[in-house]
């Protein structure tokens, strides 16, 4: 009998508690991982539970008092699925209490979701539940966001495709086969668009259409100053691998090498079909996307001819460009449990 009371004792004490918790408090609910079926499914029995239980649902972390941060994870014990949660006391920014609900399909948990909440919420402290926001300094706001929507500082990295757009100046050397030497170009454009796929976090296989301006000076003759001008619109497809080394959660650097295929478009000379390419892009981030600075040494293999020339000349071209321009990614790359 003494048994029997204690027991009633002890669960109301437990339900007295979880509604002394509840009342007018609000809570924010964030939720990783799994499928987008799950975190549809799961994100719906929590919001309908908290409710239910007398709590209300904030957007806004910086107006709730609880974050219920849930996290659905695969796992080598049986039945191999678990929803992790943990509450967290946004005031105070502590976890209060963390548990675990294994599952094989989501459908499982339809029974047990309900008094695992209750237990989860009956372990958080009492409140006094203010009507005015807090101000918060904007450390602390990019802390809790980062720790509660499971966004960590360097997540910008872990993207499958990332699209480059660039512009800079080129600097063009010419080396004459001819008598007639044509002389170094003044700086000319050089503008691309470049996607890359990142095949690891550390490898990606960069593609790319550039155009520039190809301009060599020739000398009528060594008596004559006058020179003639042979301009030439290049197009260039460059393929590129590039390794790529993490420096920090807002910077990379990626030295990168590989070939370009390069057809003339309109002017007066023809390049040869291709030539190889050296470079460094240096990546901060900024924004919605990442500052890029490009540095590349290209080499052609083989001879430009002029084609408009009334005499045979030709050349050998290397350049060296550098140009900044703006990175975006596309298509998040799932990240492992650290």
């Amino acid at each position: 009998m003494k048994q029997i009371i204690c027991a009633f004792i002890l669960f109301f004490s437990s339900a007295l508690v979880f509604s002394q918790t509840r009342i007018g408090a609000a809570v924010f609910i964030d939720i990783a991982g799994g499928t987008a079926e799950e975190q549809r499914f799961f994100d719906q029995n929590l919001r309908m539970e908290v409710i239910a239980a007398g709590y209300t649902i904030t957007e806004d972390i910086l107006e709730a008092d609880y974050a219920l941060i849930c996290s659905i994870n695969t796992t080598a014990r049986s039945p191999g699925r678990v929803l992790e949660l943990t509450l967290f006391d946004v005031e105070d920014e502590i976890d209060i209490v963390s548990t675990e609900l294994p599952f094989a399909v989501k459908e499982d948990t339809y029974e047990t979701l309900q008094p695992v909440l209750r237990s989860v919420f009956a372990s958080a402290p009492l409140k006094e539940v203010s009507t005015e926001l807090q101000i918060v300094q904007v450390e602390k706001i990019r802390s809790l966001q980062n720790r509660l929507m499971r966004t960590p500082p360097d997540a910008w990295k872990h993207r499958w495709i990332f699209l480059n757009a660039r512009a800079g100046i080129s600097s063009r050397f010419y080396t004459a086969i001819d008598d007639s030497m044509p002389s170094t170009s003044g700086i000319t454009y050089d503008i691309g668009v470049e996607p890359e796929f990142h095949v690891l976090t550390f490898l990606a296989l960069q593609l790319g259409l550039n155009l520039a301006l190809d301009r060599a000076e020739y000398q009528r003759s060594p008596g004559n100053p006058t020179s003639i001008v042979y301009s030439t619109s290049i197009l260039s497809v460059p393929f590129t691998v590039k390794y790529i080394f993490d420096l920090s959660d807002s910077f990379t650097l990626g030295p990168y090498v590989g070939g370009y295929a390069t057809f003339p478009l309109l002017g007066a000379s023809t390049p040869p079909p291709v030539g190889i390419l050296a470079g460094l892009d240096f990546g901060v981030k900024t924004g919605v996307g990442v500052l890029l600075f490009d540095l590349r040494y290209s080499a052609d293999l083989g001879n430009t001819v002029v084609s408009e020339s009334t005499i045979p000349l030709s050349y050998n071209r290397m350049f060296i460009t550098l140009s900044a321009g703006y990175r975006f990614g596309f298509l998040k790359r799932s990240r492992e449990k650290t």
